[in-house]
C-alpha cells in the first residue's frame, strides 16, 4: 500500500512535469525555433525527475510512522504524517547517552525497527532474551525491573549509533509504570 501510494505520487509529479515540459516545447518551437534542443532535455529532465519523485516518494512513506524520543524531557511522541498521534512518558537509561559496547547507554540518532517481538503477548508479559518466559507482572510490581508485553529491537542507521542491535538495545514495556518519565532504565 505504501510502495504504490509513493509510485502513484511518482507518476503525479511525471504528468504534471510532462505537461509542463509540452508547455516549453510548444512555446519554443513556435518562438525561437530550437524546439528540438528543449525537447531532449525535456525528456532527460523527464527520466531524471521521475527517478528522483519515486525515491523520495517512497522513502518519505517507508519512514511512516516515526518515534521521536526526547531524553530531555523522557518522552516519546508518535507521528503518522507528520502529525503527533501520541506522547508517552518514557525512561531512558541512567547511564546516559552513547553506543559504547557494555556501556548500558542510550543511543542517539536516528534508529530502525529491526524486529517487533510479543504481537500476541498479554499486557505484563514477562521475556527473557526475547522468550517468553510464562510469567505475568502486574502494573508496578514491587523490586523487579523485566522487560514486559512488547519488544521493539532497534538497529542503528548511523556510525554514533552503529552498535545498537548488538547490544541488544529494545523499546520494551515495564512493569515499573511509577518510574516512567526518569532516566532510570
Amino acid at each position: 500500500m505504501l510502495a504504490c501510494a509513493g509510485v502513484c505520487d511518482a507518476v503525479y509529479s511525471l504528468y504534471c512535469w510532462g505537461c509542463f515540459c509540452v508547455f516549453i516545447y510548444i512555446y519554443f518551437v513556435d518562438f525561437y525555433g530550437w524546439g528540438v534542443v528543449v525537447f531532449w532535455l525535456m525528456r532527460i529532465g523527464v527520466s531524471v525527475l521521475f527517478l528522483f519523485a519515486m525515491v523520495l516518494g517512497l522513502e518519505a512513506r517507508a519512514a511512516d510512522p516515526r518515534i521521536v524520543v526526547s531524553v530531555t524531557d523522557q518522552k516519546m511522541i508518535l507521528l503518522r504524517d507528520g502529525s503527533v498521534v501520541g506522547r508517552f512518558p518514557v525512561s531512558t537509561s541512567k547511564f546516559g547517552l552513547g553506543d559504547s559496547l557494555g556501556s548500558y547507554a542510550t543511543p542517539t540518532g536516528l534508529l530502525a525497527v529491526a524486529e517487533k517481538i510479543g504481537a500476541r503477548a498479554v499486557e505484563g508479559a514477562v521475556f527473557k532474551k526475547r522468550c517468553l518466559t510464562g510469567e505475568v507482572l502486574a502494573p508496578n510490581a514491587p523490586g523487579r525491573d523485566p522487560i514486559v508485553t512488547r519488544i521493539l529491537w532497534l538497529r542503528g542507521m548511523e556510525s554514533q549509533n552503529a552498535n545498537c542491535f548488538k547490544r541488544c538495545i529494545y523499546i520494551h514495556g515495564t512493569p515499573e509504570e511509577r518510574l516512567l518519565g526518569q532516566p532510570v532504565s
